[in-house]
Formats: structure tokens, C-alpha cells, sequence
């Protein structure tokens, strides 16, 4: 158990997970399998493209328009997992809740991978909803890791929201919670710093890390959500304050009680939350 007063709908998960090398490397084959027979929920269509080598999944509820409006979502995973079964599910609740199509980029992997692969990888899938689906309205989505890329995504391309869960955004890792929670559930701060030397692997945080990212002239509006324990909630707050320094439209929804991850739960605490990241994609797009 936790020393943490976590809310008590999310302590069974409340668990400790290193970050390493070994761990990252046995999760491949499970996480696979455990994304491929997780169900797609009802009316919703699912598919698989490519953007040249780039693995796409596609959600879309069944008979959307061409020109509809589209959530480019990176999935989370300290830069190094695959899509977990709970990307799956939250894909198809976006799309059906948005009414919108759901795209998931399977971006390449640190630490085989470092940056700038994802930086890459996210200009592709970009590219090519943009050239597929003229028209449509893009927005850039991610938790995590993927909350960082998508952020990025956003300071080079044009999109009309972004919506970034618990994002990764500092790669000083120097704020109070990236110093002092060393011991909380499934994500801290030492496996915070392997992160980013894993990631950067010597290079610049400039394009990988959203605090360290030059901000456009216009910054997309956003919706950040942030955990209570967890390393990464001060820079989360910290990049909601710069966007809004910057010009940008940003609500800012701090979770209490809440870990890294909470949202795996289905639980009223993490479905009020994905009531609210629906309602922000809705307004976007309605805009």
C-alpha cells in the first residue's frame, strides 16, 4: 500500500514499478498480446495503415464523414513501451464520445530509438492525415510520454487543440515533484531521470521536451490534466502556465488523490475525467 493518501477506487493499482531495461524488454510480448484481444467496443470501426513505415491504428466511429475531425494520439510508455490495452480502449472512448477519428501512431522506441526518432515519426503521421483526410480538423493528443511528443507536435504544425494527459514536459526534471516523489505508485522520479537519458541519449531536449520546445506564435489551445502524486504534476502546471503566458486558451484540470496512470481503472474518478477530455476535444472541434 501506498504511504500516499491515494483515493481508495485507484489504490488496487497503487503499485511500484521500476523502470529498467529488462522489465521494458519482457513487457513487448504481453503487451501485444494483450492489445490484440482487447475488444473494440461497439460501433466503432477499426483499422490498420501505414504512413510509409510508420504503423498507424485507426479508430473511427462506424460512418463518419471523410472531412471529420481527427485526434492524432500518442500513446504514453516513458518513451520505451508499446501501446498498452488501456490506449485501445481510450482510443475507441474518444471517438465514439467526439465523434471524431482516432489515429495512433506506433512511433519508434528509445532506447533502441532515441530522439529524434518520435519527433520524426510524429511529423510523418501528421503528414499523412494531413494529405489522407484534406479538410479535416487536427488535433494532437497523448498521455505521458505521448503528452510530450504531441506538445512538440503542436510547436510545428498547425492544429486546432491539444489535449495532454499527466504529460512529460521538462527534461531538467528539476521542479519539487520531479525531486521529491521517488516512491510513488507506477511512476517516480528515478525512473523519471533514466527516462530522459534514455530518451536524449546526449542530444537536445529542444523538439523532445515541451518546456525546452520554442513556442509558436500562436499557441494551440489545451486541455492538461495532471496527477497529484506523481513527478511529472508541477511541470504539467508549469507548461499550462507558459501556453497561457504564450496567448493560449488552456484549461487546467488537477486531478486529487490520483497517480500516474489512475485512469487504467475504470472508476468514477477516472470516467469524470474522460467526461471532461471529451468535452474539451467537443468544444475544440465545434470552434
Amino acid at each position: 500500500m501506498s504511504r500516499y493518501p491515494i483515493a481508495r477506487e485507484i489504490r488496487p493499482i497503487a503499485l511500484r514499478i521500476p523502470f529498467c531495461r529488462p522489465l521494458v524488454a519482457l513487457s513487448y510480448p504481453i503487451l501485444r498480446i494483450g492489445y490484440a484481444v482487447t475488444p473494440i467496443r461497439r460501433g466503432v470501426r477499426y483499422r490498420r495503415r501505414t504512413a510509409g513505415k510508420l504503423p498507424l491504428a485507426i479508430y473511427e466511429p462506424q460512418g463518419i464523414a471523410p472531412d471529420a475531425p481527427i485526434l492524432l494520439y500518442f500513446h504514453g510508455g516513458s518513451f520505451s513501451y508499446l501501446a498498452n490495452p488501456h490506449h485501445r480502449v481510450s482510443a475507441c472512448r474518444y471517438a465514439l464520445g467526439a465523434n471524431c477519428r482516432v489515429i495512433c501512431p506506433d512511433y519508434r522506441l528509445a532506447p533502441k530509438h532515441p530522439a529524434p526518432a518520435a519527433r520524426e515519426d510524429a511529423k510523418t503521421a501528421y503528414d499523412f492525415v494531413k494529405e489522407t483526410y484534406p479538410g479535416a480538423r487536427i488535433a494532437v493528443g497523448g498521455d505521458s510520454a505521448g503528452g510530450a511528443i504531441a506538445a512538440c507536435l503542436a510547436a510545428e504544425r498547425q492544429v486546432c487543440f491539444q489535449m495532454l494527459i499527466y504529460p512529460v514536459c521538462d527534461a531538467s526534471c528539476s521542479t519539487r515533484s520531479a525531486t521529491v516523489f521517488t516512491d510513488t505508485p507506477l511512476w517516480d522520479a528515478v525512473g523519471n531521470r533514466k527516462m530522459w537519458k534514455w530518451y536524449l541519449s546526449g542530444g537536445s531536449p529542444v523538439y523532445a521536451a515541451p518546456m525546452q520546445t520554442p513556442l509558436p506564435g500562436s499557441p494551440a489551445p489545451a486541455y492538461i490534466e495532471v496527477t497529484e502524486f506523481d513527478p511529472l504534476h508541477d511541470e504539467g502546471i508549469a507548461f499550462a502556465r507558459r501556453l497561457r503566458d504564450g496567448g493560449a486558451k488552456v484549461e487546467l484540470n488537477e486531478t486529487l488523490g490520483t497517480f500516474h496512470a489512475y485512469d487504467a481503472v475504470n472508476c468514477p474518478l477516472s470516467r469524470s475525467a474522460f467526461s471532461q477530455r471529451i468535452a474539451a476535444l467537443k468544444a475544440a472541434f465545434s470552434d
